[in-house]
């Protein structure tokens, strides 16, 4: 697996929790690949909302062909063309555990909050990284990412 070759760990920790983390980890943690960015056919003139899918990944999409690419062509999601889109991992608790059942390499050793003079933070350790954030998911992702590239 590629990992993308400006991520850093000052990139990482600067990232707010959102699709485009959520891409990352699809890439750089889960392996993905063939990633397209498309449009939905609603949105095929204006292109205003972008969507990024892949040609290999976790969970389809669905059988449908809805999508076009930044050329206008359609692109051709049913049997046995499937797309995959990225999960919310770093906004949402059930699918940052996932991504960490599913890194296998990356296990999740330690998620524990915190209180601070009235403000709760989450520490969660993934192998040897540390990170403390305002949100288990945010952590979760960022722990993977930063243990991918070593740091």
């Amino acid at each position: 697996m590629d990992i993308e070759k400006n991520l850093s760990r000052e990139y990482i920790l600067s990232l707010p929790a959102g699709r485009e983390m959520d891409i990352l980890i699809a890439e750089n943690v889960l392996g993905w690949t063939g990633k397209k960015t498309v449009y939905t056919w609603s949105d095929r003139a204006k292109k205003e909302r972008p969507i990024t899918i892949f040609d290999s990944g976790g969970q389809s999409i669905g059988d449908f062909s809805a999508f076009v690419d930044e050329q206008g062509q359609k692109i051709y999601c049913g049997k046995p063309h499937k797309v995959y889109h990225p999960r919310p991992w770093s906004t949402d608790i059930s699918a940052a555990f996932e991504a960490v059942e599913k890194s296998k390499k990356y296990p999740l050793l330690e998620a524990m909050t915190r209180n601070n003079k009235g403000v709760s933070t989450w520490r969660v350790t993934i192998g040897n990284v540390h990170v403390y954030e305002a949100t288990v998911p945010l952590a979760i992702c960022r722990a993977l990412l930063l243990a991918v590239i070593g740091t």
